[in-house]
């Protein structure tokens, strides 16, 4: 069954039925994950763009996305939010259990639809990329860089997903104090036995000239 679109002009509507049928005849090859079958069917404008996915050690109950251009310094914890950010960098805090994280990375095109996959924790962080080339952080580790580049420098959107393994733990949670996590069922596939799967979403919201 087709998205119905309205207000698109006749070039918009071209691309949208080029767009749809192009992932029609992806889904048909089996090529697309099981997550972005699902995204696919759901949203037709906002694509994906780039993805990239990797096994990360926190230390310091930390982990962060920094653009490649900044120095990584150490930022003060936040007793309200899991995200700690600056220009050009944004940290998770994660419980001190977590010794892998699984993390996937995905470029969209516009802000991609909503996940409704089990998630144990969400958020989202608005922050400057001067470069758009990324690496990720952690204390102990350095800086590792990517293969993963955003379309260009700006200002940009990032959500940030994640569920812990209810088969590891306990998992005590590093803000608002030393609690144990209520940890809601899994997704095996994703988490891939570890102990946490991250889902960090970007999307431009303002280009640099």
């Amino acid at each position: 069954m087709d998205l119905l679109v309205t207000g698109l002009s006749p070039a918009d509507m071209a691309t949208h039925r080029h767009t749809l049928d192009q992932h029609r005849r992806e889904v048909g090859k089996g090529s697309l994950s099981k997550h972005e079958v699902e995204l696919s069917k759901r949203c037709t404008l906002s694509r994906i763009l780039e993805t990239h996915e990797m096994v990360v050690s926190p230390s310091y109950r930390l982990f962060g996305l920094m653009d490649m251009s900044i120095e990584p310094y150490g930022l003060d914890p936040d007793d309200t939010h899991w995200l700690l950010s600056v220009p050009g960098l944004v940290y998770l805090q994660v419980p001190s259990a977590v010794i892998e994280s699984a993390v996937r990375l995905e470029s969209w095109s516009s802000k991609p639809p909503e996940s409704h996959a089990n998630w144990f924790g969400r958020e989202e962080v608005e922050v400057e990329l001067p470069t758009g080339e990324l690496g990720i952080h952690t204390i102990d580790g350095g800086v590792q860089d990517l293969p993963f580049i955003l379309p260009s420098a700006g200002l940009y959107e990032m959500r940030w997903q994640w569920m812990f393994n209810g088969n590891r733990g306990p998992f005590l949670s590093p803000i608002g104090g030393a609690r144990a996590l209520p940890v809601p069922p899994g997704q095996e596939r994703e988490l891939k036995g570890k102990d946490q799967y991250c889902l960090v979403q970007i999307w431009r919201t303002l280009a640099y000239t």
